[in-house]
């Protein structure tokens, strides 16, 4: 399953693939791919500039990711793929 996770907290599923176009679109900006260790298999888009535009924090995306490890926190709205099979194309 794939699905968009706003920052407000809000998810919206995603039920066709999604091109970096669309991908660009969705989390407003550069395309960075995340591979979080504290949730192995699951891969998120994120926009790579997004602490520089000051985007709001994405609490789902920083429980993925393991900000209380890492430091970094998870910005902006992202794209989650739970799997690698759903993930096709940005493995």
């Amino acid at each position: 399953m794939a699905y968009i996770a706003r920052a407000s907290g809000k998810r919206e599923p995603i039920t066709t693939p999604v091109s970096l176009k669309q991908a660009q679109i969705i989390v407003g900006g550069y395309v960075e791919r995340v591979c979080p260790k504290k949730t192995p298999g699951v891969i998120f888009l994120c926009d790579e500039e997004g602490l520089l535009k000051h985007k709001p924090l994405n609490e789902h995306g920083c429980l993925l990711y393991g900000t209380e490890i890492h430091g970094q926190p998870i910005v902006g709205d992202i794209l989650v793929f739970e799997n690698r099979k759903d993930a096709k194309g940005w493995v």
